[in-house]
């Protein structure tokens, strides 16, 4: 790896899009330059608006170009919501017994692939490995000896017209190298280690607009949906409820604190423009609470999906800046029955935040596919 090698990388946020350049330091990273912009964001699979995502990225990458960074080479984060996941059980037989080379891997991710030619694979991850038909699973099975190599693959794609339209955006700001990467992916092996990942992990990120929830084990997620409810609709909501300008509702919506005593008298003071207003913080409580219990209702209708009763044992995680608020945890452990948990990056203190959960992830898988430690990751 060539010193001061620059690492870029794009995080496509529902409301924001962030790129941030990094170097690496050491056994982690560091920031040279970084920038975001707001636009229209993505519900439903579908962009909102394509002419403000094309203002977006253009004004993004004049941003970091400003700060004198260089973008040869762009990794770019594929939301969950334009990304297509499947999970498929494939097998490979030698003739004679030998030892699992990096090439009867690769025959057998080759063989299990689910995706033709209009879709863009992202992944390609093993939940885990077989071999000799035998009953032990193995998240690595470079060196073992066997006559036959099978698995539970992972595969996670993009549509090519995603793929067509961002790289026609770039080249039109002379990035002409991209990488296209599954977003919650990365961050999935960014905020969990192996040993978690094993015993499996699953994961609820709340932006503006949208929400994921995944699950992986192993290497590989097996499960991965989204739906287009976020921070956005609960602070609609609350705008609505009490008849106050959006603006407002969004002062108000981030000094929530849902540990606090319901029956307190205490105010929420927020400032508009006929001055301070004054709302009981009893009832705003009592109305992000119900919201929130909306987001809870479709993160168990997502895990409805996936008809596997050892997912009742997992602690919810979540991250993403759409869920910021104090007393989160307990708000929602208790609508959803099981331990809540909030996750953020760790590697790096200047971004242990939820808000840069994607793009850590991003940053880290880059510098991982550069030094070839993820052999079967695209």
């Amino acid at each position: 790896m060539a010193k001061g090698h620059e690492y870029a990388v794009l995080d496509i946020g529902s409301h924001k899009m962030r790129l941030l350049v990094a170097n690496k330091c050491y056994s982690t990273f560091s920031v040279k330059a970084e920038a975001q912009v707001a636009y229209d964001g993505y519900a439903n699979g579908k962009w909102v608006n394509e002419d403000s995502v094309r203002n977006a990225i253009k004004e993004v990458v004049a941003k970091v170009k400003g700060k004198d960074a260089k973008i040869k080479k762009l990794y770019v984060g594929v939301p969950a919501e334009f990304c297509t996941h499947k999970v498929v059980s494939a097998s490979i037989q030698s003739i004679k017994r030998k030892k699992v080379e990096q090439s009867d891997v690769d025959a057998l991710f080759i063989t299990g692939n689910p995706f033709g030619d209009d879709k863009t694979l992202l992944v390609k991850a093993p939940e885990y490995f077989m071999v000799d038909n035998s009953k032990n699973r193995y998240i690595n099975a470079l060196g073992l000896p066997t006559q036959s190599l099978s698995g539970s693959l992972c595969y996670i794609a993009t549509e090519n017209n995603f793929v067509a339209f961002i790289n026609d955006v770039l080249k039109r700001c002379q990035i002409n190298e991209t990488v296209f990467l599954c977003s919650t992916y990365s961050e999935m092996l960014s905020l969990f280690d192996e040993k978690s990942r094993q015993y499996g992990v699953l994961l609820v990120d709340c932006g503006y607009r949208s929400t994921s929830v995944s699950i992986m084990n192993g290497d590989g997620i097996i499960f991965l949906c989204s739906f287009s409810i976020g921070q956005m609709h609960l602070i609609k909501w609350i705008a609505q409820g009490l008849q106050i300008p959006y603006e407002v509702a969004a002062k108000l919506f981030q000094k929530v604190d849902l540990s606090l005593n319901s029956s307190s008298e205490a105010t929420y003071s927020v400032e508009a423009e006929g001055g301070m207003m004054r709302f009981s913080c009893s009832k705003i409580i009592e109305m992000v609470s119900q919201c929130i219990s909306v987001i809870c209702n479709y993160v168990n209708k997502s895990l409805e999906k996936f008809n596997d009763y050892k997912i009742t044992r997992l602690t919810i995680n979540i991250t993403g800046d759409g869920l910021r608020l104090r007393g989160i945890e307990a708000c929602m452990g208790s609508k959803l029955g099981r331990s809540v948990k909030t996750v953020v990056p760790m590697k790096n203190s200047n971004y242990n935040n939820a808000e840069y959960s994607r793009a850590v992830g991003l940053i880290e898988q880059a510098l991982d596919m550069d030094s070839k430690k993820t052999s079967w990751i695209w």
